[in-house]
Formats: C-alpha cells, sequence, structure tokens
C-alpha cells in the first residue's frame, strides 16, 4: 500500500450524526504533480478481500495545483443527521467492518491518480438512529404443502427491542421434534478465492460467505396451533446493513428436518434499525 501523502488532523476528538466533519490535511509527501483534490465523506464497509462505500453528497473542491509538505488544507463535510455508526467489534474484525471515512481523491499528472480512505473518529455514546425504516417483507419459503407459517408483527425495529413471531402450525403434534423456530443475524462478507484449473492454472473469485453472530432457538409448543413467541435483540448486537463487501442480516427462520422428502424452510428477514 502507498504512503499516504497527507495527515488528517480533526478538529475535535470525535463526531456525531448532523456534525460538520472539520479539520485539516497536512502534506506528508511532496505532491508536485497534483492537479486537484476533491473531498467526500463515505459510510465504508469493508471485508478481507474488498471495499465499497456510500456517498452522501457530492465530492468537495479543496485545493487545486502542486501541494509542498508542510501546506494545511482546511476540509468540513456534513455527516447526516440519520447516519449509521460504525461497527468495528473485535468479534466481527475477521469478516469485516463498517465505518467513516473522509476519502481524497487526488488528481495527478502522469495517471497517477488516487484515492485515500482516512476514518473519522465518531462518538459511539452518542445516540445513531440510523435512516427510516423501509417496512419491506421479505418472506422466503422453500418446501411444498408444508403446514408451518410464520408471521413477526413487525418487519422493523430497533437494537434492544423485541419482536413477537406468529407460529401457526396446520398439523400440531408434540412428536414433531425437528420443527424449530430460530432467531438468527447473520454476518454476510466477500472474500477473494484461489481456484486451480485441471492444466494446474490459478484463478481467482469472489465468493460471499455467512457466519451466526447471534443466534437463538427459543422453546416451541409443537402441539399448539398457534402461538406467539418474543425475539429480543440486544441493544450491543450488531444491525440491518446490506453492504456490496460486508454487512449484517436479522432473519426469523421456521425449518424442519423429515425423512425421505426435502427439509422445508421459511425465512422472515427483519430490519433492525441502530
Amino acid at each position: 500500500m502507498a504512503t499516504p501523502s497527507f495527515e488528517p488532523r480533526f478538529a475535535r476528538p470525535s463526531f456525531g450524526p448532523g456534525d460538520l466533519v472539520q479539520g485539516t490535511l497536512e502534506v506528508v509527501q511532496p505532491m508536485d504533480g497534483l492537479r486537484t483534490l476533491n473531498a467526500s465523506l463515505r459510510y465504508v464497509d469493508r471485508s478481507p478481500s474488498y471495499w465499497d462505500s456510500v456517498s452522501y453528497a457530492a465530492a468537495e473542491p479543496l485545493h487545486e495545483g502542486p501541494a509542498a509538505v508542510g501546506d494545511q488544507i482546511p476540509f468540513a463535510l456534513q455527516m447526516p443527521a440519520d447516519a449509521y455508526p460504525s461497527w468495528e467489534e473485535p468479534l466481527a474484525s475477521r469478516m469485516g467492518s463498517l465505518f467513516w471515512a473522509l476519502v481524497i481523491e487526488a488528481d495527478i499528472g502522469g495517471g497517477f491518480d488516487t484515492t485515500t480512505r482516512l476514518p473519522v473518529p465518531v462518538d459511539a455514546s452518542r445516540p445513531w438512529t440510523g435512516p427510516p425504516p423501509t417496512f419491506a417483507n421479505r418472506l422466503n419459503q422453500t418446501g411444498k404443502k408444508w403446514d408451518v407459517e410464520i408471521e413477526p408483527d413487525r418487519w422493523s425495529l430497533r437494537r434492544g427491542e423485541v419482536v413477537g413471531v406468529d407460529l401457526r402450525i396446520g398439523e400440531p403434534d408434540a412428536s414433531r421434534e425437528t420443527l424449530k423456530l430460530g432467531f438468527i443475524c447473520q454476518a454476510v462478507y466477500d472474500v477473494e478465492e484461489e481456484y486451480r484449473g485441471n492444466s494446474g492454472s490459478i484463478s481467482y473469485r469472489r465468493s460471499t460467505r455467512r457466519a451466526n453472530l447471534h443466534e437463538e432457538w427459543p422453546e416451541i409448543d409443537r402441539a399448539a396451533s398457534t402461538q406467539t413467541i418474543g425475539c429480543h435483540v440486544p441493544a450491543t448486537a450488531p444491525f440491518s446493513y446490506g453492504g456490496n463487501a460486508f454487512g449484517f442480516v436479522w432473519m426469523v427462520v421456521a425449518r424442519e428436518e423429515r425423512k425421505w422428502r426435502g427439509d422445508p424452510r421459511t425465512v422472515a428477514v427483519l430490519e433492525v434499525l441502530p
């Protein structure tokens, strides 16, 4: 990785939703061929092999012309009032992270343009509401003629809240021991994998992996035709985010193992806000 040409000097120790992220860029490497310097504030999702980001405003011009070591280039960019919080917990660090970054794009003569991501320090103690819920009802089922149905009492909730899930069994029977209901949060992250062909050639492909970070399988009454199960989202749990390189998915899963037939399964994808 190339050495950055500048270091950020933020005006405050940390920032939160709606704040103006201010500071200066101190030039630490000569930039004689620099033509323009632009900056934007982006929400970055990073996996072990890939980066992606969402920009919440157009890039703003910071500087024109060459820059010498020691020059101070000011910046000021607005963080959205409904910004997502960062997620850089050790538990998920090997899979990826989510964070705010000051992205600097340098247009340099001779085709040596660079893009630098500088993490923005954020105040985790501030309330982070995230964007408004989408209220998208996502219910996926596999297996025909299955007599089990699930329906959450709402499709969007916040961390620390409880969602009620109605479980309906058309043929209730206490002996159906493999019928289960689960409440799961998965980390979804992309990695670059190496493949060897029959001729010994090596190629690389992008592959998506999943890992359960939160998993509960509450007790259910298999002899009851209807019941409601409460599923609690811990206050410090991950929140839903569909990044292109890394993110989290929350779901309620009903499944049953059956001999000699395909195992039926129904998944209700929920939106857990910060």
